[in-house]
């Protein structure tokens, strides 16, 4: 298959208020040392969170090409890469605080785990609770423009998650992602379907680099083209021979379709490589993450209303309909504005 990896780099990127510190000796962290407990830390670190501060200033936020992107992601190869959505400093700050979690928080769970030994592999989960860096990640508006023409306009955050692979992690087992991730199974399904080509996305993938991505480190790899048809990687090898390495730099975007054939590789390299995990979805899937249920009062409070929307704070489903007012609720000519 081709290999085809489009670059988008947008110019101007501007850098956030930052303090620095001397908290943390980057990519030099152990799987033994990251997976101790929260009371084997380090006591002196210093919380990266506490030296920074968060600014809901963007940069990169030409839309212009929106459209020649998802047609890539949708008909094309079905994977893009984008540059220069988030200053390095916002970056260092968000890498900083994954490594500094997936060190104190201990062990958790993780998804499609290799051969490898679990501790060379770190999960960090429900960030919106972790960071004001990832509120404002999370709604970067080039972002929110290439999601809605293919999850509509209304989608929300299933996830927000990071995963650290360690030197010696064997990455994953290829796989597709949440809802379809048990289609290996088809009994989970109501019914095959009648056509492999797919009519709705069910899931956008957004993977922000936090370290350099090489194929010597675990590069994601994806299969080009697989998120067309409905299908589970089952044939390893085929997989592997036809696959490429999404490469890129710290701070770079990858955007997929949770439908396409990926996995990430194993990290061969001397150092961690991490990203942060981003799962948007259309209204009428559960998220993966219930988000809504675990917020915490003070980032509902200052929730903006992208992230409100993101969270379906307001969406009205499922209701106890005998305690609704006695409205037109639903249709065309209805009452329904809850947007």
């Amino acid at each position: 298959m081709a290999n085809i990896l489009r670059n988008v780099v947008v110019k101007g990127a501007k850098s956030s208020t930052r303090t620095r510190t001397n908290y943390i000796q980057r990519d030099v962290i152990r799987p033994t040392k990251l997976m101790s407990t929260i009371s084997t830390a380090d006591p002196k670190r210093v919380d990266p969170r506490e030296a920074y501060t968060v600014k809901l200033e963007y940069e990169g936020t030409d839309t212009s090409d929106v459209k020649d992107i998802v047609n890539e992601l949708t008909l094309g190869p079905g994977h893009v890469k984008l540059s220069g959505l988030f200053s390095k400093d916002d970056v260092d700050n968000a890498r900083d605080t994954i490594m500094y979690l997936a060190e104190t928080q201990g062990s958790r769970a993780t998804h499609f785990q290799g051969k490898g030994k679990p501790e060379t592999q770190a999960r960090v989960w429900n960030l919106l609770n972790k960071g004001q860096i990832f509120e404002k990640i999370i709604q970067h508006p080039k972002i929110l423009a290439i999601l809605d023409p293919i999850l509509g306009d209304d989608c929300q955050l299933g996830s927000v998650a990071a995963n650290v692979l360690f030197p010696g992690g064997s990455g994953q087992e290829p796989h597709i992602d949440y809802p379809y991730w048990d289609y290996f199974s088809k009994k989970h399904w109501p019914v095959p379907p009648k056509s492999p080509e797919i009519q709705f996305h069910m899931n956008i993938q957004v993977t922000v680099m936090l370290h350099d991505f090489t194929k010597e480190n675990g590069a994601t790899a994806v299969l080009p083209g697989s998120q067309k048809n409905i299908h589970y990687p089952d044939d390893a090898d085929s997989f592997y021979a036809n696959c490429i390495q999404t490469e890129g730099k710290t701070g770079d975007v990858v955007m997929f379709p949770g439908l396409i054939n990926h996995c990430a590789m194993p990290n061969k390299s001397n150092k961690p490589r991490g990203a942060l995990l981003m799962q948007y979805l259309p209204k009428y899937i559960r998220p993966m993450e219930d988000q809504r249920r675990l917020l915490q009062k003070t980032v509902m409070q200052r929730a903006t209303p992208q992230l409100r929307r993101l969270l379906a704070v307001d969406y009205p489903y499922p209701a106890i309909m005998d305690e609704l007012d006695p409205i037109n609720s639903e249709g065309a000519n209805s009452d329904f504005d809850w947007k």
